[in-house]
Order: C-alpha cells, then sequence, then structure tokens
C-alpha cells in the first residue's frame, strides 16, 4: 500500500510540473505570436510609408515644401584649374 501511495504522489508531482511547463510555454508562444503580428503589422506601414515617399510627385512635393532642393545644371558647374592640376 505504501509503494502505491508513493507511486501516486510522484505521479501527481510529475503531472503538476509537467502542466506547470506546458502552460507556462504556451504562455510563452502567446506572448511571442503577439510580438510577431505588432512587427509585422509595424513593416507593413513602413512599405506602405517608403511606397508613399518614393512616387515621384511626392518626392517633388515634399522637396518644395521642406528642403527647397534643385538640380545642377553643367553648363552652370565651373572647374577650378587648382582641382584639374592635382
Amino acid at each position: 500500500m505504501k509503494i502505491l501511495s508513493s507511486i501516486l504522489i510522484t505521479l501527481l508531482v510529475i503531472n503538476f510540473l509537467l502542466n506547470f511547463n506546458l502552460e507556462k510555454q504556451e504562455t510563452e508562444i502567446q506572448r511571442l505570436q503577439i510580438n510577431y503580428k505588432k512587427i509585422e503589422k509595424e513593416m507593413r506601414l513602413i512599405k506602405i510609408n517608403f511606397a508613399f515617399l518614393t512616387r515621384a510627385e511626392n518626392l517633388r512635393r515634399l522637396n518644395q515644401d521642406y528642403f527647397f532642393l534643385q538640380p545642377y545644371e553643367l553648363s552652370d558647374v565651373t572647374i577650378s584649374n587648382e582641382f584639374l592640376k592635382k
């Protein structure tokens, strides 16, 4: 009888430990899935923003509104003789 009760107690303890570890792993998997979904959403938003920014008309508008950049005219560029000698 003592042997059976000791086996039963051992099995109960092992069962409890296995269930505890299993639940711990399941919560970790759920946490990782939530983080994965958040990262995936951020990546989609970055791709959307990048696609919006790289359209030519949007780039021109941003340049006109904020940066005021203009391309160089090759006819206006002069090269100094000092740089040609080096």
